[in-house]
């Protein structure tokens, strides 16, 4: 309520500033560089109302006043609670909070004009903004402009789209004041203007190079001017433009420049076709122009496929998008499509309308695995062991057992069997391995009596092996 008292009061007194000396021209901005106060401020942060009538809080936030009065102290000037700056002009400035880490914690400062703005007049609208000590950069910042105060929700962001705002680099002038002016033309009927950030966090970043590290950005304010100024508006369209990937459009140079996305750069980067439009403006001479830009996609690279082996007798086809461009072989043949029958390196370049791209098939040939041999079938003896070894790079390899090792060692009887295979065929062979048992024999007792004539007759299984007697018969 005793806000509302409070700006009803200040309504009256403009009311009659304005019915006493209007005046085309002068700035309509009351105490516009906040010089004008009803006391010193004692403290920052302290809400309503702030002492440079008839400027108050846009929200229920609390921005601040700062003036030389109040030296040394929180809300002294040039030193204060957010850091050190001498006003652009006079003795004092206000501040606010931009932008605050983890929510859309917003400050604005407010004031109705001395005159509501008339419909279809441009107006120039300036203000200058200086980033306090300890804090980070963000974008954008702007001043609305309404018939009556906006609404708001707390100290959240006031979600309305202002007559000017800069939204292009970040905002990170610590030691000048940086000058923000803006031209608009007036719907009419606008009595209050409203100062701040009015994006919400997303649209609200941080700049990341800040070495203060601090996701927070206050911003300091001054000297602000809304003049009625002689209206010129021109049209025009720049010549279409076709390029790969991106296009950097420049329409020209200007003071102001207002771009369809939002953005206030002197140039606008497009990654998509379509018609740009942007609006340029010197004081309040405004040009609007368009463009129409048509973005060639980035076309994939040339591809082919992965390196391969072939058998010997076979041939690779390769057929390639015939209107991806133009294609050149290593062997100057300049067909999307190609037969490879020989072993080698096959280097292709693609030339398409932006880019060049070149790619490699490596292509060797094979044989089917040549016929081996795993031996003779053989005999060993309890306890005895040997190995097959065969060279890795054969193929692959599967023995009887499942296995698929290139050496398989042998310590038992039985049939050993291996297949060997690559992408050309196979080849196998088989071993059979028996036991040979102890031989057991006897050709008498160890001694015997013979009579003279007398003699003895050994006999022995000849499938014994082979025998060895001592007169070496």
């Amino acid at each position: 309520m005793k806000k509302n008292i409070y700006r009803y009061c200040v309504l009256l007194v403009l009311a009659l500033l304005v019915w006493i000396s209007p005046c085309l021209g002068q700035n309509l901005v009351p105490n516009p560089s906040f010089e004008v106060y009803t006391e010193c401020p004692p403290y920052w942060n302290q809400g309503e109302p702030l002492q440079c009538i008839p400027w108050v809080q846009g929200n229920a936030a609390t921005a601040d006043y700062f003036h030389t009065c109040a030296s040394p102290g929180e809300a002294g000037v040039p030193v204060n609670h957010f850091g050190n700056q001498w006003p652009i002009s006079g003795e004092a400035y206000t501040g606010m909070y931009a932008r605050r880490s983890g929510d859309s914690f917003r400050e604005y400062i407010q004031a109705p004009l001395n005159a509501p703005l008339s419909a279809g007049v441009g107006y120039l609208v300036s203000f200058y903004i200086n980033l306090a000590d300890e804090y980070c950069a963000t974008r954008p910042f702007g001043a609305l402009f309404t018939v009556d105060p906006p609404a708001y929700d707390d100290n959240q962001n006031l979600p309305y789209a202002p007559q000017i705002e800069v939204n292009g680099g970040f905002l990170g002038n610590y030691e000048d004041w940086t000058l923000i002016s803006r031209c608009f033309i007036a719907d009419g009927g606008e009595l209050y203007i409203t100062i701040g950030n009015f994006r919400d966090l997303e649209e609200s970043p941080i700049d990341t190079n800040c070495v203060n590290g601090s996701p927070i950005a206050y911003y300091y304010v001054d000297s602000v001017s809304v003049e009625e100024m002689p209206l010129a508006e021109d049209e025009f369209i720049l010549d279409p433009a076709t390029a790969c990937g991106s296009y950097e459009i420049f329409p020209g140079t200007a003071d102001n420049y207002l771009w369809s996305d939002g953005t206030t750069n002197p140039t606008l980067t497009v990654t998509e076709s379509g018609t740009y439009y942007v609006t340029l403006s010197n004081e309040c001479a405004f040009s609007y122009g368009e463009i129409e830009v048509t973005i060639i996609p980035d076309a994939p690279p040339v591809l082919l496929p992965n390196d391969t082996s072939l058998c010997n007798g076979e041939s690779l086809e390769i057929v390639m998008d015939p209107d991806a461009g133009t294609y050149e072989w290593n062997d100057d043949n300049t067909s999307n499509e190609y037969t490879i029958s020989e072993e080698g390196a096959y280097i292709v370049t693609l030339t398409d309308n932006c880019d060049m791209t070149s790619d490699t098939i490596q292509v060797s040939f094979l044989d089917a695995p040549e016929p081996f041999s795993l031996g003779a079938d053989t005999l060993i003896c309890d306890g005895d062991a040997f190995t097959i070894s065969f060279d890795p790079s054969l193929g692959d390899f599967e023995w009887q057992d499942g296995s698929s090792g290139s050496s398989f060692a042998i310590d038992d009887d039985g049939l050993y069997a291996l297949t060997i295979t690559n992408m050309c065929g196979d080849a196998s062979d088989e071993i059979q391995v028996d036991f040979v048992q102890p031989i057991v024999f006897s050709i008498g007792p160890d001694q015997m009596t013979l009579c003279d004539g007398d003699e003895i007759e050994i006999i022995l299984d000849p499938a014994l092996g082979t025998f060895l007697w001592n007169d070496n018969s």
